[in-house]
């Protein structure tokens, strides 16, 4: 009996905890009022705020607003799924990421990514980042506006 009560709490915490994760609709107002929240937070010296729009996990898609590019990403269990909303700019994908010293290195802290592809972006654009491999927002042509699916693999 003991062993069965266990087992249901268990479950219900699991169930619970996933309810908290799970989102699958936003509207176009909540859309643009999570941007416009971004316009009017975002910080000097920020490149960018993200803010999850729906979710079901393990899987959570983020609006991002940028101003400017950032430093390099590498996600070694998860590829992403990129979609440009609104705005221009450039993107690097694949090589190598090298740290001060030219090492190479999967820490994106001060890394370079070298011998990478670099790819327009432009309102409307898709990108596909195999799990692994190192990318980055190179620029931003005044503000760019995403989405972004990271997905387990």
């Amino acid at each position: 009996m003991k062993t069965t009560l266990l087992a249901v709490a268990l479950a219900l915490t699991t169930v619970s905890a996933h309810a908290q994760d799970m989102k699958t609709f936003a509207s176009s107002a909540e859309v643009q009022a999570l941007i416009a929240k971004a316009k009017a937070t975002i910080k000097p010296g920020q490149t960018d705020i993200s803010q999850s729009v729906v979710a079901l996990a393990p899987y959570d898609v983020t609006v991002d607003y940028r101003v400017a590019g950032g430093g390099p990403s590498f996600h070694p269990k998860e590829a992403e799924f990129i979609y440009i909303m609104d705005g221009t700019g450039s993107f690097l994908m694949g090589g190598a990421m090298k740290d001060k010293a030219g090492k190479p290195t999967t820490e994106v802290k001060d890394a370079v990514i070298e011998g990478a592809a670099t790819y327009p972006l432009t309102k409307g654009a898709f990108v596909f980042v195999p799990q692994a491999t190192p990318h980055q927002i190179l620029t931003v042509d005044g503000t760019m506006t995403l989405m972004a699916i990271h997905v387990p693999r």
